[in-house]
């Protein structure tokens, strides 16, 4: 929320205040900044995994932010840096190299925290990434706001912190709290560069640039002198900054100076032209206002408005030009822009003037004529610039305008509004361009809940906050709100009142939840008629009353139309309401030109469109209610069937006849064809550029754009482009260095790793050729040629045991495994099919005989079980007295009452190692110790293989694990850990292309993946998106 305070306001606050120093700012910023991140840390919302000592991007003050002088930014940054390096926390600080790409976000001085979020998280990978962002509420404070951000488990940067500082610059400490104005001031250098960068396709193709300094002071100052050399020097330096890329290595444009505004000579040739008209809005002050016009021919290319802070001295000599303007001859009248027009002529201001009737303006009246009363209700009557002169005051220039902008985007228990940010950004930007607003005078809230409302409106029984801002008597007041609006549904027949959506407001009670419209209508009614009798208001609702939206019904279960009688719409006196729709009818949206179907129009409309004759106007500069809502209706009609043909809507004008003036465009205003439908054929263009990734056509587009939408998306492919051309042509050096002396190993990783791998054919042909005298493998075929000449299980084991490139280990691994095989089988046919104790004790030393590769025989363990059970008979000692005992019959087996044979069918189901141990502690002497041993080498061998693998962590060693150990202990947790190693793999490649493809890619192979879930909500930001 950006809320912005009249420059009258900010003296007065500014005069009874006094700042004295306070702390030094590298101790407070090292204490809330060890606070912060200590909070994150012990938050758990760091993934457990993360590096230590963490990482940290100190993202800083851009160079080129308005709102200080550079050596005051390279100073807090200074500061800044070294209190975070002196927290004592364990991070490692890096400056990024590009942070001045964040400056659109953290110049803007605005509530920005969501944008500069999705920025860091799109441009860093460091642990903890530091923003910085300043404002000026005053001359001598800066108030910096410093968010910290800290990666998550899944990836995003979630886990942030804000903190506050405001900075007394004379003594560069930090203060308390003080009443300091919401005004953003900004340095005079500031003002020109930000300017100057908005205009900079242009400024970069033009023949030259001409300053032209008006100053509209009284007295003598430094600042009439050293106007042009601030500016020069301003000018000079952006050649590095903004302009670098648009210059693509020219000279820049010619530029020429000159302290009159006659204009003789000045832009022929293409040049473009720069009017600047220096006010002083206080006495004895360093404050500035200035009012910048950019024109190239008879097109204004862009007005802009600010408050800028003069150095110490400058403004000394110099007071405010009441004398000047009053010493004017009474047959010139000056507008805004400095121009000066014949007083015979139409009078026109620069900004919407008070309703009137006729066809055209009067001309200026002798200052002598009698003023209307107070009290009198300008509904109907001269326009505004036409009336009589009242004051002094009023006789400069027009009255006092604000404007409040409401945008409600998130809702609680409603669909979002989908454009709602795009249309306030829209309306704010045809006041300012258009009409001439000041930003002070500009109000703009965001997601206001009911209770915000009442507290900005009012409610029926108590005034809001509004008319604190207010206080001339003739003031313009003009409301944008842009949110759902809806009816009650539990109201019945009866209850025909309309209701705006707070973001906390349900729909289904709006009688308890929503603002009732006709209070706000009635409030600002009573307003005006105490507050500014002689002025008017003007609400423009970008929302409908019907209780559905272009996304459905706002309560499920309800047939919106069929709910109840609609809303009825009206406006209060001195209160004209403009409305999007009838009370019954749906809002659209554009989901092209992504806005409101009808804030579209509306802008259309009044950069000029609605006076034209050939959309029905008559060309007279002003655009009464007709021509207004004639132009919506044949401009929303049209639209909506393009896009939603199942819809109607018809816009309602109530509170002033179909003749009375709304708007007075001004002379030389901007038109909708130059500005925004060249912006939104631009931003068609760029889509268009970032669909087909036509890299070729990005240079050509940034060079010839004007507003140059999705600007930061079209140089973001452009260096992914270069990044990548850079990838191939280091690869290329590479592979040219492998060629020449590159081993088999270094090739076959090249080969395995490259992204381009242009040279891959030739490096592929000589790894053929480096791999025959390689000494590893001529090692390989050395031992491959004896196992295969000896042809024994011992020969082909040694073989996979001992090889180094172990090309045929496959093969050996399949020999040893056929002569086991066979092994096994001879020695499962030696058993005796009529289980003879005699016949068992051969199959058993059989057993014994077996190589240890090969493991036990299979019915081995069948084997010593009917042994048992002969031994265990009652007349097992007199009929075995002549049976026939081979010499080589294996002594461990016993009588099944014997201690150690139950101990050792015991053990051997065991994996424990400890259990082998026990058993050789209590049977030290026992025939099975032989074995009991081999079975418990085996087992800590097995041990150690995985503690080995264990500490590698790499996919090919857990493979290597699974094949060793096919029945191992560790083998479903080896297969988990693969699958989650290449899930990471799989995710840091997501991380490093950062889009949609990627992740889609992702949730295919893996929909279960652990980084399923933020995947497709990375992928639900990028459609909503576009």
């Amino acid at each position: 929320m950006i809320a912005l305070i009249a420059p009258a306001t900010f003296a007065s606050a500014r005069a009874n205040e006094i700042l004295r120093p306070g702390v030094p700012v590298i101790d407070i910023a090292r204490a809330e900044v060890t606070a912060a991140i200590a909070g994150i840390l012990t938050s758990n919302c760091i993934a457990a995994d993360a590096p230590r000592p963490y990482d940290l991007t100190y993202l800083g003050l851009p160079a080129g932010d308005p709102h200080v002088s550079e050596s005051v930014r390279s100073r807090i940054n200074g500061a800044l840096q070294d209190a975070i390096r002196g927290s004592g926390l364990a991070i490692n600080v890096n400056t990024a190299e590009n942070a001045r790409v964040l400056l659109p976000i953290l110049g803007s001085g605005g509530e920005s925290s969501r944008q500069i979020e999705q920025m860091v998280n799109r441009l860093y990978a460091s642990t903890f990434a530091v923003a910085v962002q300043a404002s000026r509420p005053t001359v001598d404070v800066s108030r910096l706001t410093i968010s910290i951000f800290a990666r998550s488990a899944n990836g995003s940067y979630g886990c942030n912190r804000t903190i506050g500082i405001n900075l007394h610059l004379p003594s560069f400490t930090a203060i308390g709290d003080f009443r300091g104005s919401s005004v953003d001031l900004v340095e005079l250098s500031g003002v020109y560069q930000s300017v100057l960068a908005g205009v900079a396709p242009k400024l970069a193709s033009a023949a030259g640039l001409t300053f032209r300094p008006d100053m509209r002071i009284d007295g003598i100052c430094s600042l009439s002198q050293r106007a042009a050399d601030t500016f020069t020097t301003a000018y000079f330096q952006m050649q590095e900054g903004e302009l670098a890329a648009w210059l693509d290595g020219k000279p820049l444009p010619a530029l020429i100076t000159g302290q009159t505004a006659d204009g003789t000579g000045a832009g022929e040739g293409g040049g473009i032209i720069m009017d600047v008209a220096f006010r002083l809005p206080e006495k004895d002050g360093r404050i500035v206002d200035l009012t910048i016009t950019i024109r190239q021919g008879d097109t204004v290319l862009a007005r802009r408005r600010a408050l800028a802070v003069a150095d110490e001295g400058m403004l000394d000599g110099c007071r405010p030009a009441a004398v000047v303007e009053a010493s004017r001859t009474p047959a010139e009248a000056v507008t805004d822009d400095g121009a000066r027009v014949a007083a015979a002529e139409p009078a026109r201001g620069d900004s919407p003037s008070a309703p009137k009737t006729g066809n055209a303006a009067s001309p200026v009246e002798p200052q002598d004529k009698p003023s209307s009363a107070a009290g009198e209700t300008p509904a109907v009557g001269p326009a505004a610039s036409a009336a009589p002169a009242a004051t002094p005051a009023e006789q400069e220039g027009q009255p006092q305008r604000h404007l409040f902008i409401i945008a409600n985007h998130d809702y609680r228990y409603a669909e979002d509004v989908r454009y709602a940010m795009n249309d306030a950004s829209a309306i704010e930007k045809l006041f300012v361009e258009q009409f001439g607003l000041a930003p002070a005078n500009i109000t703009r809230y965001q997601d206001l809940t009911k209770a915000e409302l009442e507290y900005l409106f009012g409610d029926k029984d108590r005034t809001g906050t509004i008319a604190n801002q207010v206080s001339s008597p003739n003031a313009e007041v003009y409301v944008y709100f842009v949110g759902h609006g809806s009816r009650s549904f539990l109201g019945g027949e009866a209850d025909k009142t309309p209701y705006l959506l707070g973001s906390d407001s349900r729909p289904d009670r709006l009688d308890l939840t929503g603002y009732d419209l006709d209070t706000m209508i009635g409030q600002l009614a009573a307003m005006r008629a105490r507050a500014f009798p002689a002025g008017r208001v003007v609400v423009m609702l970008e929302s409908c009353f019907s209780g559905r939206s272009d996304a459905g019904d706002l309560v499920t279960g309800i047939s919106a139309p069929n709910s109840g009688a609609a809303p009825v719409l009206k406006a209060g006196k001195g209160v004209t309401l403009i409305a999007a729709a009838h009370s019954d009818q749906v809002a659209v949206w554009d989901s092209d030109y992504r806005h409101g179907v009808f804030t579209d129009a509306l802008v259309s409309a009044l950069y000029g469109e609605a006076d034209e004759t050939r959309f029905g106007g008559n060309a007279d500069g002003d655009v009464t209610v007709a021509e207004l809502e004639n132009f919506l209706q044949s401009r929303m009609t049209r639209r909506i069937k393009q896009l939603r043909p199942e819809f109607r809507q018809t816009p309602e004008i109530d509170g002033a006849a179909a003749t009375d003036v709304l708007f007075t465009l001004p002379r030389d205003g901007i038109g909708r064809e130059e500005a925004t439908e060249r912006e939104h054929y631009e931003l068609l263009t760029a889509r268009e550029i970032l669909e087909s990734k036509d890299f070729s056509g990005v240079q050509p587009y940034l060079r010839g754009c004007v507003y140059c939408p999705l600007k930061d998306e079209l140089r973001e492919l452009v260096q992914t482009e270069r990044r990548r051309e850079a990838i191939c042509r280091a690869e290329e050096r590479h592979a040219a260095e492998l060629m020449k002396r590159g081993s088999a190993l270094e090739i076959g990783a090249y080969l395995q790793s490259c992204e381009c791998c242009g040279n891959r054919k030739p490096l592929e042909d000589r790894l053929a050729e480096l791999k025959g005298p390689d000494p590893a493998a001529l090692k390989d075929e050395a031992l491959w040629a004896a196992a295969e000449k000896d042809a024994t299980l011992d020969a082909y084991w040694y073989y996979v045991q001992n090889c180094e490139e172990c090309t045929r280990k496959r093969d050996g691994e399949k020999k040893v495994a056929g002569i086991c095989q066979r092994a096994h089988e001879t020695v499962d046919a030696q058993f005796p099919a009529d289980r003879s104790y005699d016949g068992l004790l051969r199959y058993l030393a059989s057993c014994n005989d077996l190589p240890p590769v090969c493991g036990a025989c299979r019915r081995m363990g069948e084997a010593i079980k009917l042994v048992a059970e002969i031994e265990s008979r009652p007349d097992f000692a007199s009929s075995n007295t002549s049976t026939f005992v081979p010499a080589n019959a294996p002594e461990r087996v016993v009588a099944v009452e014997s201690e150690d044979l139950k101990s050792y069918k015991t053990v051997m189901l065991s994996a424990d190692p400890s259990d082998y141990d026990l058993f050789l502690e209590r049977f030290p002497g026992s025939v099975y110790v032989p074995e009991i041993k081999e079975r418990l080498t085996s087992l800590l061998a097995q041990e150690a293989t995985w503690e080995e693998v264990a500490n590698i962590h790499s996919v090919e060693a857990y493979r290597r694990y699974v094949l060793q150990y096919p029945t191992g202990k560790h083998l479903r947790e080896a297969r988990e850990r693969i699958e989650m190693l290449q899930d990471e793999t799989d995710w840091q490649t997501v991380l490093v292309e950062r889009s949609r493809g990627a992740l889609v890619d992702y949730l295919r192979k893996r929909p279960k993946g652990r980084y399923a879930d933020h995947a497709r909500q990375l992928v639900r930001e990028f459609d909503e998106k576009g």
